[in-house]
């Protein structure tokens, strides 16, 4: 069923839905309250998917749609880094 909607529904990360594990946490890169990138990492703190790149728009890129409520800061590098290793490993 899962499989079926996501067919009929517009994917916004579509190299990565149905495919990676389940979101425990993001890293939002933020341009005032619109999000510019996000790192979505599993519970074991694996990059499991990253936008944009690609066809990937991304949950939270382009949309004011950031949680009110964002738990810790980050540096750019630290971000940086982490999104790098992403583009390391990405494969299409």
């Amino acid at each position: 069923m899962l499989r079926i909607a996501a067919t009929l529904l517009p994917q916004n990360d579509p190299d990565f839905d149905l495919k990676s594990g389940p979101v425990a946490y993001w890293w939002l890169e933020l341009d005032g309250i619109e999000g510019r990138r996000e790192i979505g990492f599993d519970d074991r703190g694996d990059i499991v998917r990253f936008a944009p790149i690609g066809a990937n728009r991304g949950v939270f890129v382009g949309e004011e749609l950031a949680p009110h409520h964002l738990n810790e800061s980050l540096t750019s590098q630290e971000f940086e880094q982490a999104w790098e290793r992403a583009l390391a490993g990405w494969r299409r």
